[in-house]
């Protein structure tokens, strides 16, 4: 499990917190960037995989918008040979401005999961 915390802000970026359509896109992207062209799980490679998709997932949100937020991206890479794999999140949080989503890539070889949380900062006061 990775988790990367970013906070960022530039003068040109939207303030808004990122829907999480737009947190999709965005991670499915990624995954095609990192996994799509991998025609082969690979264990000794996916710790690398795992650390590359979290990490250009939180980047790419900084450069979606500049809101006071903080992405909690984890990432999980399973070989795809008929096992089940389960997992469950409970939050409390302000649903109007704070989300969380979970995209899932599948080939013949393998399985990724991202889940991502966004959680908005802004008017802590």
């Amino acid at each position: 499990l990775n988790c990367t915390i970013y906070h960022q802000m530039s003068a040109e970026k939207s303030t808004a917190p990122l829907k999480t359509d737009e947190i999709d896109t965005a991670v499915k992207a990624v995954i095609e960037e990192f996994i799509v062209d991998k025609a082969e799980y690979v264990h000794s490679k996916v710790q690398e995989w795992c650390n590359k998709i979290v990490e250009n997932c939180t980047k790419k949100f900084l450069e979606m918008t500049d809101a006071p937020s903080k992405y909690i991206t984890s990432c999980v890479i399973l070989q795809n040979k008929g096992i089940g794999v389960h997992a469950a999140s409970a939050c409390h949080w302000d649903a109007t401005t704070d989300s969380s989503t979970t995209v899932k890539h599948e080939n013949p070889e393998m399985i990724c999961i991202v889940t991502v949380y966004n959680i908005y900062v802004g008017d802590l006061e």
